[in-house]
């Protein structure tokens, strides 16, 4: 079974929406369990309203090691974890037990100056194969492809970054809402490349 972890100091990042893409894009391929650290509670709120999907469950522990466990025992090929922006304490635990920490980021100067301590906490925490990765979310669709390829050079220099970028799109904020993700609401198909292409690039970390 593999562990993703998706964390960010910096909320408003798009964290749990490509959490639970990631989870509905991951599902085709095998059973995936969440574990949602955030006191919010919002991608379980999710697949409450997303209602019975026999290839995605919430996990219920006490700890992210113990979620691990309870994940493996239920047959998951996959455990994604959802963290809370800003509190350290509750995401080391996450990062800790995660072969790969996927990091959303904004392509803003706000945004990329605060990944110093989630890059400082994964570089600390994980060891033995494990590794984390940035991810520009949240990428204006029309203008900013100079704030955009900016971010990914700084980036560059902190870590791996993944090639495929998220997009901002009402899609993805909007499929949330009634337990959907912005890949099966989209009409355009642009969610659904986004994050097919994501999902790839974060598998092959995870093999």
């Amino acid at each position: 079974m593999h562990t993703l972890a998706l964390a960010a100091t910096k909320g408003g990042v798009g964290k749990t929406s490509l959490a639970a893409c990631l989870a509905v894009e991951a599902s085709k391929k095998g059973r995936v369990a969440l574990f949602d650290l955030d006191p919010q509670q919002s991608l379980a709120r999710w697949l409450e309203l997303r209602g019975d999907d026999p290839k995605i469950f919430s996990v219920s522990a006490r700890s992210a090691k113990q979620a691990v466990e309870i994940a493996r025992q239920e047959g998951a090929h996959l455990l994604i974890i959802d963290t809370p922006p800003a509190l350290m304490l509750a995401i080391e635990p996450a990062v800790a037990v995660a072969e790969f920490v996927l990091i959303p980021c904004k392509p803003s100067p706000l945004d990329i100056e605060s990944i110093g301590p989630i890059r400082e906490l994964c570089v600390e925490c994980l060891d033995h194969g494990r590794h984390f990765g940035f991810v520009l979310s949240q990428v204006f669709t029309q203008g900013g492809a100079g704030l955009t390829e900016g971010a990914r050079q700084y980036l560059k220099e902190e870590g791996l970054v993944l090639t495929p970028i998220v997009g901002h799109r009402i899609a993805y904020a909007g499929a949330m809402a009634d337990g959907r993700t912005g890949p099966e609401v989209d009409k355009s198909g642009k969610c659904a490349e986004e994050i097919t292409a994501l999902w790839k690039a974060v598998a092959r970390e995870l093999k």
